[in-house]
């Protein structure tokens, strides 16, 4: 009799024994998964907050350095050449091709704008966080007004349709030119940086 009541005894400890390790194998893996990753995020946070650390003194370096004027007035130079590269009634011109249609005009214009933004994107450094802003609103404003202009046309339209709109829209609206209020704005603030 002994003998089988443990026999039955060890029919269920067993069993619960091992599902008791497995489960215990599994929480112990997803803990340490876990823990892995957020020490994965941590030193990602602590990265960034180091570049950004980093970015800050150089731009206080430039800021407070007499020499950094000259690098500062480059950088205020090729923001506004941005700007009127991408000015509409320059870019709009060199980009039409009678064969476009006017999606493919919009996807064009809208790669080019932001691909001349990208190439500038390290000049933010030696700019204030005002300038910056001003510079990618007057970017994402004129993106959005094209592609507001864009969604009037119907599906045939051409490039050649596109432009017309885009170019008579800013034309009517002057004021609505959004990359030359940037570039007055820029040109105020290097004229305070310079004391005029």
């Amino acid at each position: 009799m002994e003998f089988s009541t443990f026999f039955e005894i060890v029919k269920f400890v067993v069993p619960s024994a091992f599902v008791f390790l497995m489960a215990y194998v599994m929480m112990r893996t997803y803990l340490d998964n876990q823990l892995e990753m957020r020490r994965a995020d941590s030193n990602a946070a602590l990265e960034m907050k180091q570049t950004e650390i980093l970015m800050e003194e150089k731009k206080i370096l430039l800021t407070t350095s007499k020499d950094a004027i000259p690098v500062k007035l480059q950088a205020y130079e090729r923001l506004v050449l941005l700007l009127e590269r991408n000015h509409p009634f320059k870019l709009i011109p060199t980009l039409l091709n009678q064969e476009l249609t006017a999606p493919e005009l919009q996807l064009i214009f809208i790669n080019s704008v932001r691909t001349e933004l990208d190439h500038n994107l390290t000049q933010q450094l030696y700019v204030s966080d005002d300038a910056w802003l001003v510079i990618r609103s007057a970017i994402e404003e004129l993106i959005n007004t094209v592609n507001v202009l864009a969604k009037t046309l119907p599906s045939e339209a051409t490039g050649k349709d596109l432009s017309k709109v885009v170019l008579n829209y800013f034309m009517e609206n002057k004021s609505a030119i959004p990359n030359e209020s940037a570039i007055l704005f820029l040109k105020a603030e290097a004229r305070q940086m310079l004391g005029q």
